[in-house]
């Protein structure tokens, strides 16, 4: 292990422990960061109830990573909160996990994408 990644990880964690830091992270994330890199950064944010920064950062991550099938789920995840449903975003939310699903069609899925998103509007 070098002494940079050390340090990285010595970060990383301390970040994780402190929401001003994953939000002050997701702010600065370039853009060339790998999907996976910025999936993980936004679910750290969404566990600690940072969902508008959270979801900023996939939706930046869903322009460079236009084919990802974890940032599409997460994202349509994130934007259908059951808790505090939004009108403005569920269509975004349903729109997301139809590209999931398309990124990924072998995958079987319990629930439809627009099954998951009507059940938040009552539909």
């Amino acid at each position: 292990m070098t002494p940079t990644t050390t340090t990285g990880g010595r970060r990383c964690r301390a970040a994780a422990a402190d929401v001003g830091a994953l939000k002050a992270l997701a702010e600065a994330a370039p853009d060339h960061l790998p999907a996976v890199s910025q999936v993980l950064l936004a679910r750290s944010l969404y566990a600690r109830g940072a969902s508008t920064e959270a979801a900023a950062l996939l939706r930046t991550a869903r322009r460079r990573h236009p084919t990802d099938f974890w940032v599409y789920l997460d994202l349509a995840l994130g934007l259908n909160d059951l808790n505090h449903p939004d009108p403005a975003t569920l269509n975004e939310a349903e729109s997301c996990a139809c590209m999931a699903w398309g990124c990924a069609p072998a995958v079987p899925w319990p629930i439809s994408p627009s099954a998951m998103c009507c059940s938040t509007r009552g539909t």
